[in-house]
């Protein structure tokens, strides 16, 4: 991770993060104190966590890791893995390496999206293959889907807390590519289905599937 001044002639900062296997930072967002936070997905079960965070331990395969550094890029002040058994964070499919059934425009492999909001809660949008991943109580969605679903979690600042989590999906692959947090609490959610059951509202633009490969989805 590095930091550049807004010229880009001076490296304010650079730091290696992660563990003895495989990471990727997926999304960054810098909040209002200037605080670095990231979105990844680690394979380590060594990776870098805080002593408060909300899950300390690898689950399995690929892992969501949610990690914040200090404006100087010399403290972590929270860290947290997040998933389950299978791979999360990771839009993936196997008979189709180069693009995938989800893999179009803004949703790659790797894609997902990290942000904030007025008092520093943290947002993610991904993906899930994993049928134990944290759901909270009272979710939206509490049950895995399809073979994949899209997911969309809120953890407070220092990683400490899951606020909610909940799947997004329907009984083929979904994928969250993309939030916005919104006024009073509410969060929009973009990203891409191949669901004809996928949860919409009546009095929608579309409130049934349209057909093709997929379609895309906001709400």
């Amino acid at each position: 991770i590095t930091k550049f001044s807004p010229d880009g002639t001076q490296l304010v900062y650079s730091t290696y993060i992660g563990g003895s296997d495989n990471e990727t930072p997926h999304s960054l967002v810098v909040d209002a104190q200037g605080n670095l936070i990231i979105y990844g997905v680690s394979y380590s079960s060594d990776y870098p966590v805080t002593v408060n965070a909300f899950d300390k331990t690898q689950n399995g395969a690929g892992d969501i890791v949610v990690t914040k550094l200090n404006s100087s890029g010399t403290a972590l002040m929270g860290s947290t893995f997040i998933g389950g058994a299978l791979n999360d964070g990771i839009n993936f499919d196997p008979q189709e390496f180069t693009a995938g059934n989800l893999k179009r425009n803004y949703g790659d492999q790797n894609r997902g999206e990290v942000n904030v909001d007025a008092q520093q809660n943290i947002y993610v949008a991904s993906c899930t293959g994993s049928f134990d991943f944290p759901v909270t109580g009272g979710a939206l969605q509490s049950t895995l889907g399809g073979g994949q679903d899209g997911c969309a979690f809120k953890l407070n600042s220092d990683c400490s807390q899951l606020v909610w989590c909940t799947y997004l999906g329907g009984g083929n692959d979904d994928a969250c590519y993309s939030l916005d947090p919104g006024p009073n609490g509410t969060l929009y959610v973009a990203g891409g289905t191949m669901s004809n059951n996928f949860p919409t509202t009546n009095g929608t633009l579309h409130a049934n599937y349209q057909g093709g490969l997929y379609d895309g989805f906001v709400g």
